[in-house]
């Protein structure tokens, strides 16, 4: 087998390892999880764009002009009533009114408006954009 002089080098696990690629693996994941947070940032930027509209949104239009939004999920209760505001406004009030019943009862008042949300939807949409901000920066 050996003489005396030639001695048999040790082979550790590692440099098995690192013989059969693992390595590759790791930086292929390591990448992955790069573009993964790319995508929650972008994602929670434009929930935090997006709330920040609906808080925004009772201020741009005139005082007191959205007073009573009640209606019915699903419905567009107050079409007419939106196709008067300017543009990015009357989208974020039809929105809230397909998507929300806009009860005056549960909903905040800014400025002297209803906003587009009820108080619970608007609580969940502060809800998704502090939870995308959170896995995003604290990851």
């Amino acid at each position: 087998m050996f003489s005396g002089r030639e001695k048999r080098r040790r082979v550790f696990w590692w440099e098995e390892s690192i013989r059969r690629g693992w390595w590759i693996r790791v930086v292929a994941m390591l990448r992955f999880r790069r573009k993964f947070s790319l995508l929650l940032f972008f994602a929670s930027a434009l929930f935090l764009l997006w709330f920040l509209l609906l808080v925004v949104s009772p201020f741009a239009v005139p005082s007191a002009s959205l007073r009573d939004l009640s209606g019915t999920v699903g419905v567009s209760d107050n079409a007419a009533l939106f196709s008067r505001l300017p543009f990015p406004w009357s989208q974020v009030y039809s929105i809230g009114d397909q998507m929300c019943h806009q009860r005056a009862d549960r909903s905040f008042f800014l400025n002297g408006n209803e906003m587009a949300f009820c108080a619970r939807c608007t609580g969940v949409w502060l809800g998704i954009v502090v939870g995308l901000l959170c896995i995003t920066f604290l990851e």
